[in-house]
């Protein structure tokens, strides 16, 4: 090629590097596309070097294992139990050998750890014959389940660990022999990429992409494409970090939050301990993520049932637990509140089912001081992903309500999909499966009963099954699918707010603007929720609604059953010896209907309305309240409502925004 010629592709390649500066500037690059975050700068990091040939390393070292020995039969004895306990479950019993499906696969990579974990804490060689019989079972299947899944993460995580904890142990064919079966998943898992490769704030994504940093961590001083594993997870688990919540939270909700974030934590670990990149520092998810377990844990909870919680989330703890996060966060940020939870949670026995009860052990530091979460606020406003939870007290007896309305993603990726719309780009669903159509919902929990509640996890989503409004019989974007319908509500530049999260100290005000968040067919233009908490037992809930043309809204209450009706605008709601009375003060004409599990109120059809409803939680062995004086004027709500000897008076100003007592 000639000099001329050469000049020419010269001035090609520096016009296409100004022109892709320009775009990266001007904000034009799609900076979280796959391609833009695998393209970042990567060095290895120099304190691996350290590393190279010591045993173990990843997540445990001999230092920490011979202070945990000492702890074992003192501090930590009750977490030793339960693993103890966990790896005996194993004895003389085979793997599942099922390696196609994800479900079996993925229980045979959580069942390693404990199984290694108690040999080095005891020395019993039985357990160490069942950790090596469980590990080199599941290296002789030909793949795990699809290889780019859960499963596969999960079991690379696993016998990662495995062949780190036992590595002087095991014979060097043995080593040889998982370390080609570790090569050949993580190439795979490396090059797949998984389906869910760029959902960066997916479960899917940290699960897949933490057991391949574990092969990673454990190999890169035996295997040259290690260190590509390695790059290839921090890139992806970088990117993970920076857009996750600022507040904490999940949009999945708290099983799925609880999945995400220890494998979030595995690495950040694991990424500090060998690499000396620190991601704890600067990064709001991680140190808000304990509030998140603390405000939504229920008053009386116990292992059956722990926490109000939304989208496909359970309310117990049976398979994930938020106990050895806690404990690790604790230590990290010397949050006593976070370490009084998981010491409560460890003695009402709240995750001993969950598969990482090891973590526990390893996690737990008890130089912190624990300070009983009584000494902290009632009110909590999640404000990226709009959850709000109030409560009367943090007694056992205490009345606990919770508000979900916000993005199903959060505000702070909401920017980014409107840009993708803006744009003209594809559209990257980075996360939301298990999110629920559940705008303006709430729930009830009242004096250890269910009084209004969610669904759960369902297939498909309905928006129908949650407290909240349909309008003319149709519910929110993203219902109506197995998952939730992610690009419906991306599409619509869809989203919806927290617009007052306020805390006095007789009442809480939360008001939640709906937005956009119901289909265009609808005609619906406003949906205001107020929702005022009068301390201790009182629940005012007022909405305002508008329609371009007569509309049939629909005010939904679900009660988990128990409705029964007595008189025409007065229901009670029963959850054994406990009752919840509902009064439907406003408007005047209504029709009712008792639907299975749920309380349906629909007004006259109209373009506009306020449905005004008071909710009184109690014992059932007191007096029912009564609503003495109803009146809407001027858009302001004006009620007197008797409660046994009470006598409450309660102005609410829809325009000002205001309640007065």
């Amino acid at each position: 090629m000639d000099i001329k010629a050469r000049f020419s592709v010269f001035i090609i390649v520096a016009l296409f590097c100004l022109y892709v500066s320009a775009e990266v500037v001007t904000g034009e690059v799609d900076t979280m596309s796959w391609d833009y975050v695998m393209s970042q700068e990567w060095k290895r990091p120099e304190k691996l070097d350290t590393f190279a040939g010591v045993h173990p390393r990843y997540l445990l070292t001999k230092h920490r294992l011979e202070m945990l020995k000492g702890k074992i039969n003192t501090t930590h004895k009750k977490m030793w139990e339960v693993v103890k306990e966990k790896a005996d479950s194993y004895r003389g019993k085979p793997p599942p050998s099922n390696y196609n499906r994800q479900g079996p696969m993925r229980l045979a990579g959580r069942a390693i750890p404990p199984m290694a974990l108690a040999y080095l804490l005891t020395g019993d060689s039985a357990y160490f014959d069942d950790a090596k019989r469980w590990i080199l079972a599941i290296c002789s299947y030909p793949k795990w389940e699809n290889n780019k899944s859960l499963a596969a993460g999960e079991c690379l995580f696993g016998v990662s660990i495995g062949y780190d904890w036992l590595y002087d142990k095991l014979t060097e064919e043995e080593r040889d022999y998982i370390r080609k079966k570790l090569m050949y998943q993580a190439e795979v898992m490396k090059d797949g990429p998984p389906v869910h490769h760029d959902r960066w704030i997916a479960n899917h994504n940290h699960v897949e992409y933490n057991g391949l940093a574990a092969a990673g961590f454990v190999l890169y001083d035996e295997v040259p494409e290690a260190i590509e594993w390695i790059r290839h997870s921090d890139l992806v688990l970088g990117q993970a970090f920076k857009v996750s919540g600022p507040d904490g939270t999940s949009e999945e909700g708290h099983q799925y939050w609880a999945y995400s974030t220890e494998s979030l934590l595995s690495y950040a670990e694991a990424a500090r301990d060998l690499m000396g990149i620190n991601y704890y520092d600067d990064n709001e998810f991680l140190k808000n993520a304990a509030n998140f377990i603390i405000y939504s844990t229920i008053p009386d909870f116990d292992a059956e049932s722990s926490v109000m919680c939304y989208g496909d989330a359970r309310r117990n703890y049976s398979s994930r637990s938020p106990i050895y996060i806690l404990y690790r966060l604790a230590s990290e940020y010397k949050d006593g509140f976070a370490q009084w939870l998981a010491d409560e949670m460890v003695k009402r026995d709240v995750d001993r089912e969950a598969y990482r009860t090891w973590c526990n052990l390893i996690w737990c530091d008890e130089s912190v001081r624990p300070i009983s979460i009584s000494n902290l606020p009632t009110f909590k406003h999640f404000d990226n992903i709009g959850w709000v939870t109030a409560r009367s007290g943090w007694d056992k007896d205490g009345i606990m309500i919770g508000f979900r309305c916000g993005p199903f993603h959060g505000h702070k990726i909401q920017a980014y999909y409107e840009k993708q719309v803006d744009k003209g780009w594809p559209v990257n669903e980075i996360g939301g499966g298990h999110c629920h159509p559940d705008i303006n919902s709430f729930q009830i929990y009242a004096y250890g009963r269910w009084l209004a509640t969610y669904p759960g996890y369902e297939r498909p989503k309905w928006t129908k099954n949650h407290s909240t409004i349909l309008v003319d019989g149709v519910g929110q974007l993203g219902e109506g699918r197995t998952w939730f319908d992610r690009r419906s509500a991306i599409k619509a530049k869809a989203k919806s707010t927290i617009i007052k999260a306020d805390s006095r100290k007789d009442y809480d005000y939360i008001i939640g603007d709906a937005g956009n968040i119901y289909p265009q067919s609808t005609g619906l233009e406003k949906f205001y929720r107020h929702l005022v908490h009068i301390k201790p037992d009182l629940i005012l809930v007022v909405d305002e609604l508008k329609a371009e043309s007569a509309s049939q809204f629909e005010w939904r209450l679900n009660a988990g059953g128990g409705i029964r009706k007595k008189g025409a605008t007065y229901f009670m709601i029963r959850n054994k010896d406990v009752v919840m009375d509902a009064h439907i003060v406003y408007p005047k004409k209504i029709d009712t209907i008792i639907d299975g599990d749920f309380l349906r109120v629909l007004p006259e059809k109209t373009t506009e309305t306020v449905i005004v409803t008071v909710l009184h939680p109690r014992r059932i062995k007191e007096a029912a309240s009564r609503i003495t004086k109803v009146s809407l004027k001027d858009s302001v709500v004006d009620l007197t409502i008797k409660c046994g000897r009470q006598v409450k008076k309660v102005k609410l100003d829809l325009v000002k925004q205001e309640v007065s007592l």
